[in-house]
């Protein structure tokens, strides 16, 4: 995802009161892996550290605060850091059902490439 824009909300005074906003760029670092017999997909993430990029020419809409947006925002990739292997135990292998008796054999999977300036 491009461009993605998140507001952060504190509730101050009895009202919600926006902090600032972080611009970033999201690639979730997903691989699938191809288990066994009976078969199963067993989703496999990479460095969640490097899933977010922060977008310095998004305005920050910052006034509330006296720190800089910019030393906040990097705070994100630490936090994700952190909750990496929480959501890696989450992650379960996913049977691969019989289907009317047939049975599937998946020998390979493959993800498309964009072209262009934003490949992946």
């Amino acid at each position: 995802l491009t461009d993605v824009r998140i507001d952060f909300y504190a509730f101050i005074d009895g009202r919600q009161v926006r902090l600032f906003t972080l611009g970033a760029d999201v690639k979730v670092p997903l691989s699938l892996i191809i288990e066994g017999s009976p078969m199963t997909i067993l989703p496999a993430l990479g460095d969640l550290k490097e899933m977010i990029v922060i977008r310095t020419d998004v305005p920050a809409n910052s006034e509330i605060l006296a720190e800089d947006p910019q030393a906040l925002a990097q705070l994100i990739p630490m936090v994700l850091g952190m909750a990496e292997p929480v959501i890696a135990t989450l992650l379960q292998p996913v049977a691969i059902p019989d289907m009317n008796g047939f049975r599937i054999n998946v020998n390979e999977l493959k993800g498309i490439n964009r072209i262009g300036a934003d490949a992946v």
